[in-house]
């Protein structure tokens, strides 16, 4: 019965396989973040594809120096400041209050 489970844990010790996955789970967040915000944004396919070539580059690069979770965690950490330099670039200045 559990024979089957099994099978999925090889999968998930896959470094390219997570990245997808984790790729799936960013942009889905990213675009329902965006959504409760602005309800009229819709679906960016040229965000998915930034997003993949990142994870896809960043998560079996970095696992082959860490762990596989601590290699997602770094991608990530990666991902979030390419994007805040790019708004900081584009003209985004928080305000403080």
């Amino acid at each position: 019965m559990f024979d089957a489970l099994l099978q999925y844990e090889d999968l998930f010790a896959n470094p390219a396989f997570v990245a997808l996955i984790v790729t799936f789970i960013v942009d889905i967040g990213g675009y329902l973040g965006n959504k409760v915000r602005n309800a009229k944004v819709g679906f960016d396919l040229g965000m998915l594809g930034e997003t993949l070539v990142k994870y896809e580059v960043f998560i079996p690069l970095l696992s082959f120096a860490f762990p596989l979770e601590q290699a997602v965690v770094g991608a990530f950490l990666i991902d979030i400041a390419t994007r805040t330099i790019k708004k900081l670039k584009e003209g985004f200045s928080p305000t403080v209050k």
